[in-house]
């Protein structure tokens, strides 16, 4: 979906989304809180909102979405929704990479988590793309690179990165153009070249802290993928990651 924050949205408020049954009168599946899924304190422009079904558990059948305002912080926030989709295909997913879904167009959802038993110590964060893009600049001395797309392939809804823990959505960021992944404190270009047919980059993000993935915790990173990637010869996200046995 789409939402517009006009005013008004503090930290203290909380919007839930559900399905729900008509005929059953009951919920189906569990709300989950719409502030988890964007940055609510960005107001008068229209963000991306992506919901894995999966975190809403919604199976069965319902004929009713339903948005309830949870608690406030004052008078409450004032917002609009617009083009609620449902798209129920899905990608695959990895332990510590992902790929693009590929030619079709599905969503992909691609996760980081560690194997029973264990903690995951993420270190960085690693983002590689080539693109069939001519990156010369006349008479320049640096590389033809726009800080929007990725390497000229415009992303209309977005990657969304999400961290999890405690089996509850804790951070939540789209990212729609490649300065959205430069602004990060820690992000670093660490290569970029170009044969004349195609343009690569990769770009490091570094934890200044390690993130810790407990196992017991439910504890996950997860990248979603809401466009399709096929003007992309190659996208991978890597992640760096020590090992902790805790058995």
């Amino acid at each position: 979906m789409w939402i517009y924050v006009d005013k008004d949205w503090k930290a203290g408020d909380s919007v839930e989304i559900y399905g729900w049954d008509s005929n059953t009168d009951s919920m189906v599946g569990t709300a989950v809180g719409l502030e988890d899924y964007f940055t609510y304190g960005n107001f008068d422009v229209w963000q991306s909102v992506v919901i894995p079904l999966s975190d809403m558990a919604l199976v069965g059948t319902l004929d009713v979405l339903r948005v309830k305002q949870v608690s406030l912080d004052g008078k409450g926030p004032k917002y609009y929704l617009d083009d609620i989709l449902f798209n129920p295909t899905t990608g695959g997913s990895g332990a510590a990479t992902g790929d693009s879904p590929g030619t079709t167009g599905d969503v992909g959802i691609f996760t980081i988590k560690p194997d029973l038993g264990t903690w995951l110590h993420v270190h960085y964060i690693t983002f590689t793309m080539v693109s069939a893009f001519d990156s010369t600049l006349v008479n320049g001395t640096i590389p033809f690179i726009p800080y929007d797309g990725f390497l000229g392939v415009l992303m209309e809804n977005g990657l969304t990165f999400q961290q999890i823990q405690n089996d509850v959505v804790t951070f939540s960021s789209t990212t729609n153009n490649l300065i959205d992944i430069l602004q990060f404190p820690t992000a670093t270009i660490v290569g970029q070249g170009s044969d004349e047919l195609f343009t690569w980059i990769t770009i490091d993000t570094k934890y200044i802290e390690p993130l810790v993935l407990k196992s017991e915790n439910k504890d996950s990173l997860r990248f979603v993928v809401n466009d399709n990637l096929a003007g992309l010869e190659f996208f991978r996200i890597v992640a760096g990651c020590r090992e902790e046995s805790r058995e």
